[in-house]
């Protein structure tokens, strides 16, 4: 695991480590150029990309860095950069079809490394911006998050980058699910399968009676003719119990 960035009260650290979970020891990397935190990152083509995460500044030339895995190395990638940007703290990021999506509380962006670094403004005029919410994962270049309103009459959804357009993850069992797995949850991808952790707050809820603490489900994904994307509930767990309270919130990280 990549740990790039962070702060220490209102400093940002240009530091990066190297997290080894096979034998639990970490080391340090060679340090950006810039002092980042909550920064846009993306693996692509062996290359790790941190995009934004400062406070601007009249020369912007690291306004992204890229890391070569092979190199161990750093460098600036040369503008020019989209006028949208804020250069602060971002809302979230994924990378699809080895583009990087950014989601801003204002703008969404397609960086492409492919393509000479060329942006995509036109992505914030689709869709996306519309369902795509904090809560997050992609599962085969396609992005899943959590739709709390049931916009589309289901809790989870699913944006497709080809066609650009949002649909429901059907499923009798996920209608079925405790409501507190869709607030103040994470989404993540767990070997093409969707994971998602919740916080109970009491032993009774309106739709769930159970053990207070951190609750996971695991979530089978299956495609069907004509594009849909159905949903098992594969498993509901307590995994974190006899807690009063405790916001769930995935580390920002990069695995390889």
């Amino acid at each position: 695991m990549y740990v790039i960035g962070g702060v220490i009260d209102t400093r940002r650290l240009p530091l990066m480590t190297l997290i080894d979970c096979r034998t639990h020891k970490c080391r340090s990397l060679p340090r950006m150029k810039r002092g980042r935190y909550n920064a846009a990152a993306g693996v692509i083509d062996g290359k790790i990309y941190v995009i934004e995460g400062f406070r601007k500044r009249k020369s912007e030339a690291e306004w992204i860095e890229v890391f070569d895995l092979k190199k161990q190395s750093w460098e600036s990638l040369p503008g020019p950069y989209p006028k949208t940007s804020s250069g602060c703290e971002l809302k979230t990021y994924v990378v699809m079809e080895e583009k990087l999506y950014i989601l801003d509380s204002k703008f969404c962006l397609v960086y492409e490394p492919k393509r000479n670094g060329e942006w995509d403004a036109s992505v914030g005029a689709t869709p996306l911006m519309d369902l795509w919410k904090y809560t997050c994962c992609v599962v085969d270049d396609m992005l899943y998050t959590i739709d709390r309103q049931r916009t589309l009459g289901h809790p989870i959804v699913v944006y497709d980058p080809k066609d650009k357009t949002w649909r429901p993850v059907k499923g009798e069992s996920l209608g079925r699910l405790p409501s507190y797995l869709f607030d103040k949850s994470e989404m993540a991808n767990f070997g093409g399968k969707l994971v998602i952790l919740g916080s109970n707050e009491s032993y009774v809820t309106g739709d769930c009676i159970g053990e207070k603490g951190i609750w996971c489900v695991i979530i089978e994904l299956e495609k069907r003719q004509g594009g849909e994307i159905w949903g098992n509930v594969e498993s509901l767990d307590c995994v974190l119990g006899d807690i009063n309270f405790l916001m769930v919130r995935l580390c920002r990280t990069l695995t390889i």
